[in-house]
């Protein structure tokens, strides 16, 4: 029995084989199965390793040419080295190699002698590896020298390492006389390996659940899998039991020579076997007595390797041979024996397997119902893929005019949503015809195509479905208060005719049988509450809790729990979004929804980002699995990795991404208009280019106040950075009347997070207009706050303010203090962009200052100078005194070189 064992195991033992006291191992396959991608590893790694590496790879088509696997072995070393060898012994191997022709018959002994002297000689100054592959191909003569010469050569330092097909056989199987010990048989790729190799190949992105589904047909087969790919059958393939589908030719007709070795009992036992994918005994031996089988044949396929049999049931070993059985029965006998086992077996799901095999393609009641029962009970046992697989036969059972057809249609679309397929589910939503639809079924329909479209494709394309769907529906009040509930996903809806209609919808739709817009028309007041500065409604949230019901088609993401997680931060409350979306992503993995989980992380990682924790939120977003250059970012997520860049100071990746973002459907609605600018803003502003950040975040706060958006969560948090880049543009007027307008929120509200920045913005503001000593106790009231709340980032952020304060109160090493404080607790954060500003505060205070470099205070006198600004206008604008600027207008004309406060405006 040959030890199964995954790649890096093999690849360890290969490398340790110059350890094994044979100096040699045998590992066995299925065609395909990557042994030969395995070999060609080990001889880059032999050859690394100084190694002499001798390759031979045997053809079937060269299997009964004498001495030709031979021949590939030796070519390698050429002919110098033959050239060492005794006369005698080098004629033996051009003769056996056809280099020469024989003046007498040469015996087999003697070729082998040769070889053995050429592997003597090869190995005198480097180790030899001897690499076969396919060795079930190579010539009886090739292997007979071969084995001979290795068997004599073990005080050497040669080595072989051989893949064969066949395995679990003494003889054929072994032909090196191969000891148990060293026959691996190479196992499958794993699902993760599988993916990484499936992912590239498939035009859309594979879900968890498809990828399990592919390993499980294929047994991790990748060429099998490639296969199945280019053919576009991912759309069944959970539906469908082991063995259903058919294995390319190439490998299929390695497996199909071993079955004729069987008797045709045991050949009919393989292939019913497979049909019946892990049948207990007493159902076999039903079917079997069906078919006048005798049970007997079952040991004879057990003893040949292909069937593994337990006290209870048997099974095929690998699908590979389960694919090939089934192949070689003809269509109307496998017709046959489905039909049989369909009535002789109760489980609903492999019942409706089975019947779906039993009769041609095309419409037929009986077999819908069961494969639509199928589906209902796989996603009651948490297999959504595979219940949307069942649905979609369903559909393709049914015929299109009948009444049912519509509603399966839903059926499929629903699980594969819920499975996080959403290009799947648009494309069945499209095969939908709405108008044949009635409320209760618009309402799904409706949920399902927003859900779906604003998730994959964006604002844009859900805005314009939406208008589509009033100009389809005309005067239905009903219909129309639905499509209004939906359209309350629109990101760019202002926050007073958000709460209007959601009031609006909620009225219409109350009592009609709409559970989706009922629930969207709350999550509309929820949302328009928070925007609006006037907190979660915990109340609104139970509310909508309770309308959670099992008609409700979108998923736990719509639940008041998601509410709460993917709200809470907005308003501060970091606590209540990470307890929130532990329960999410538990339930999520639970379920085996894997797309939606994934979002959940993404979340996390937000919520870690507002705590000033992104070391966490950099492992949340790593478990998550995207990156900036992920192929398939959902909108949603966008933000966040930019947020994930800006934090670590990955300027040029950011930028990278926001053009992919702008160029995409994805990149509209509130992502273009309000975070992208923001982004943008950041990141020029840890860069310190004032005017860039300025311009990019007075546009997306514009936008924000446009909408109507007073929550500072809500508006991306662009407020604080704004202001902070205008103190630090000489834009002191629009800062404190921004300022002013943070603060006036703070007073009615509860925002610990905002009311740390609201500090150390104060400093700045002190500092503007001279006064030091208030500049000193904001910024000091700001590092107080962020340790109250246990914030290392911002408690850095309030040490690098209060660093700058005490500069010009001439306390250079208090400040330097603060700096190497600040630069420590920035570390710990894990906040790189914060690091980086700390980083170079600390650079330019060890840097000697030139006679000539203008102070900050000068180059803001300077900016306004070259504005055209008289000194009063001057000393109004920084709120400093007359004689000060004047005191100021010298230093700068000294520091210059100008003659004059013209030359000095003229050559700005």
């Amino acid at each position: 029995m040959s030890l199964t064992t995954t790649r890096n195991d093999i690849l360890a033992h290969i490398a340790g084989v110059a350890d094994r006291p044979s100096k040699k191992i045998l590992l066995t396959g299925e065609p395909g199965i990557g042994k030969s991608t395995v070999l060609d590893r080990a001889a880059i790694d032999f050859t690394a390793a100084g190694f002499v590496v001798l390759r031979a790879t045997p053809s079937y088509a060269e299997r009964r040419t004498v001495y030709s696997t031979l021949w590939d072995l030796i070519s390698e070393l050429g002919r110098a080295s033959l050239e060492e060898l005794p006369a005698e012994y080098r004629s033996f191997l051009e003769v056996a190699l056809g280099q020469k022709q024989p003046s007498a018959e040469v015996p087999s002994l003697a070729t082998s002698i040769a070889l053995e002297s050429l592997l003597v000689h090869a190995s005198s100054n480097a180790p030899v590896a001897l690499l076969i592959d396919d060795l079930q191909w190579a010539d009886p003569e090739s292997i007979a020298a071969i084995g001979r010469a290795f068997r004599r050569t073990t005080t050497r330092p040669v080595h072989l390492v051989a893949t064969s097909r066949d395995y679990d056989r003494s003889g054929e199987g072994a032909p090196l006389d191969f000891d148990a010990s060293d026959v691996y048989a190479l196992a499958g790729l794993t699902v993760e390996e599988l993916e990484a190799v499936a992912q590239p190949a498939w035009p859309t992105t594979l879900t968890r659940s498809q990828v399990v589904a592919l390993h499980e047909h294929t047994g991790g087969n990748p060429m099998w899998a490639l296969e199945i790919i280019a053919r576009g059958q991912l759309g069944s393939l959970g539906a469908l039991a082991i063995g259903m589908v058919r294995a390319p030719d190439s490998l299929a007709s390695a497996v199909a020579g071993r079955l004729l070795t069987l008797s045709p009992d045991a050949r009919e036992v393989v292939s019913i076997v497979a049909l019946l994918g892990h049948p207990p005994f007493e159902l076999l031996s039903t079917v079997l007595g069906f078919g006048e089988i005798a049970d007997g044949a079952i040991g004879e396929a057990e003893a040949a390797g292909f069937l593994r049999a337990t006290t209870r049931s048997v099974r095929t070993r690998h699908p590979l041979q389960a694919s090939a059985a089934v192949s070689r029965l003809t269509p109307s006998r496998r017709r046959e024996l489905h039909r049989f086992i369909a009535q002789a077996i109760d489980d609903p799901v492999v019942r409706a397997q089975h019947l779906e095999q039993s009769q041609p393609e095309g419409p037929d009641e009986t077999i819908a119902q069961a494969l639509a029962k199928a589906a209902v009970v796989t996603r009651q046992r948490g297999a959504r893929l595979r219940a949307a697989h069942f649905a979609a036969q369903a559909v393709n059972r049914t015929d299109p005019l009948s009444a049912p057809f519509q509603t399966r249609l839903l059926t499929q679309a629903q699980h594969l949503f819920s499975a996080g397929d959403l290009a799947s589910a648009l494309d069945t939503l499209d095969r939908v015809s709405p108008y044949r639809l009635d409320v209760g079924q618009y309402d799904v329909y409706l949920a399902l195509c927003t859900s779906a479209l604003h998730s994959s494709r964006g604002h844009t394309a859900t805005h314009e479905f939406l208008r589509a769907q009033i100009e389809e529906i005309g005067d239905d009040t009903i219909r129309r208060a639905i499509v209004r509930a939906n359209a309350l996903e629109d990101d760019l809806m202002p926050v007073h005719v958000r709460a209007k209609v959601s009031a609006l919808s909620f009225a219409v739709l109350e009592g009609v049988g709409a559970p989706n817009a009922v629930h969207r028309a709350l999550r509309g007041a929820i949302r328009a509450q928070i925007d609006a500065g006037h907190g979660l409604n915990a109340e609104l949230i139970a509310t909508s809790t309770e309308r959670q019901g099992v008609q409700i088609v979108v998923g736990l993401d719509d639940t008041g729990l998601a509410r709460t997680a993917f709200l809470s931060h907005l308003i501060d409350d970091v606590d209540a979004s990470r307890a929130a979306l532990v329960e999410l992503v538990e339930w999520a993995e639970r379920e085996g929804k894997e797309g939606i989980a994934r979002t959940f992380l993404m979340y996390s990682a937000l919520a870690e980002l507002v705590a000033g924790d992104a070391v966490t939120a950099r492992r949340f977003a790593q478990q998550a699995g995207f990156s900036a250059t992920s192929a398939d970012i959902p909108p949603t997520v966008l933000p966040i990795l930019g947020l994930l860049l800006v934090t670590g100071a990955e300027y040029d990746a950011l930028e990278r991404l926001l053009s992919t973002w702008e160029s995409s459907e994805a990149g509209s609605g509130i992502y273009r208009d309000l975070e992208i600018p923001t982004l943008r803003g950041l990141s020029a502003l840890a860069r310190r280019d004032w005017a860039s950040a300025v311009a990019h975040l007075r546009g997306a706060a514009d936008r924000a106040d446009s909408l109507g958006l007073v929550e500072p969560g809500s508006r991306f948090r662009v407020d604080a950075p704004l202001i902070e880049a205008l103190f630090h543009l000489g834009e002191v007027e629009e800062a404190r009347r921004r300022l002013d307008v943070l603060r006036a929120f703070l007073d009615e509200h509860e925002r610990p997070i905002t009311r740390i920045a609201v500090h150390r913005l104060t400093s700045l503001e002190r500092a503007a207009s001279g006064d030091l000593e208030g500049a000193l106790a904001a910024a000091t009231e700001s590092i107080d706050a962020a340790v109250a709340v246990g914030r290392s980032v911002d408690e850095a952020l309030g040490l690098l303010q209060r660093s700058r304060v005490m500069v010009r109160l001439r306390k250079v090493t208090l400040a330097r203090r603060d700096l190497e404080a600040a630069h420590a607790l920035a570390g710990m954060s894990g906040d790189r962009d914060v690091l980086a500003r700390i980083a170079f505060a600390m650079e330019s205070s060890r840097r000697p200052k030139s006679p000539t470099q203008l102070t900050a205070a000068e180059q803001r006198v300077l900016d306004c100078l070259r504005e055209g600004h008289a000194n009063k206008e001057i000393a109004a604008r920084l709120f400093v005194s007359i004689r000060t600027v004047e005191s100021h207008v010298a230093s700068i004309l000294r520091k210059t070189g100008q003659p004059s406060r013209s030359k000095l405006i003229t050559r700005g």
